[in-house]
């Protein structure tokens, strides 16, 4: 019909058929590299045959089509997803870079200082919760909190780890939303995001800032593009506990907790603002509305050359 297409993508199933170029806990781009019948081959997909056949099958039917050929502009909201689909054949002409954004708490309220650590989000592989409590395993002095559901395959592995051990300082809270879930969030002294996949600009980052907490993040991803070392957090080694450990025990200075807290809060400001990324996003629509009026205008002039 003429319209302009935009898509905004949120993980990586364009490039991959799990969506998270993860593989056996550990980052896999095989797909890229050898083809996608490695899904097939290692039933990547659920685990499952079917799932992982049909998965592929779809996606080679849409490049076969040349489907998204026709999208007007990509939306990625890393830098780092961006990269990865201009490097695999993507137009990086029609991807743009517009970071997610979240409103920042008023400048008068003072962010507690906080007592414990604070892993909040998805309990499962990939997030390196795994790592947060083999961390914590080592520093019996100082607790941790996680939440999000603990009913997963992972929490429920994980709650029986801490129960084996006696880790009295590592404490499951469950999910929890509204007043309970800020409550608990300013009452951390710091977050941490210590995932083993690209995690995709993860939004715990932001509410982090949000109310003046440094973050602990893994290095991979697209993290690295909100975390900025010694500035508003530290970042490590994923999956190394000794490595994020280290990195806990700096924590302990609340000058430090303050400067990186105010940090973060800027940085959400300025750079993770509604006005920011509402600004952005109008001008990809009008870049979309121009080149597609502009592919228009140019098929109606060939076709009229060819009724000539």
């Amino acid at each position: 019909m003429g319209l302009p297409v935009v898509l905004r993508l949120s993980d990586y199933f364009l490039l991959c058929p799990r969506f998270d170029f993860i593989y056996r806990q550990h980052v896999c781009e095989d797909c890229l590299t050898k083809g996608l019948k490695t899904c097939v081959q290692r039933r990547c997909v659920k685990n499952s045959l079917f799932a992982s056949t049909v998965r592929v099958a779809s996606m080679r039917v849409h490049r076969m089509m040349r489907i998204y050929r026709d999208v007007d502009a990509f939306v990625t909201p890393s830098a780092f997803l961006k990269r990865k689909l201009a490097a695999n054949g993507f137009d990086g002409s029609r991807i743009y870079h517009i970071p997610t954004f979240t409103l920042g708490k008023a400048d008068s309220e003072k962010p507690q200082l906080g007592e414990y650590g604070l892993y909040f989000g998805r309990i499962t592989e990939e997030k390196g919760v795994d790592t947060v409590v083999r961390a914590y395993e080592t520093l019996p002095g100082r607790h941790v909190k996680i939440m999000g559901d603990d009913t997963t395959e992972e929490a429920v592995r994980l709650k029986a780890y801490v129960r084996e051990k006696g880790l009295a300082n590592v404490e499951f809270v469950g999910f929890h939303t509204g007043a309970e879930w800020e409550a608990i969030v300013k009452g951390a002294r710091f977050t941490m995001i210590p995932s083993l996949w690209y995690d995709n600009f993860p939004n715990t980052a932001l509410e982090s800032f949000q109310y003046g907490k440094p973050v602990i993040a893994s290095d991979i991803g697209s993290l690295p593009e909100l975390i900025e070392d010694g500035q508003n957090g530290y970042l490590f080694p994923p999956g190394d506990a000794a490595g994020l450990a280290e990195k806990i025990k700096r924590m302990d200075d609340p000058l430090l907790i303050g400067r990186m807290g105010s940090s973060g809060r800027e940085r959400l400001a300025t750079e993770f603002s509604p006005d920011a990324h509402y600004e952005s996003l109008m001008n990809v629509f009008t870049e979309a509305i121009g080149r597609c009026g502009k592919a228009a205008a140019e098929s109606l002039q060939k076709t009229g050359s060819a009724d000539e």
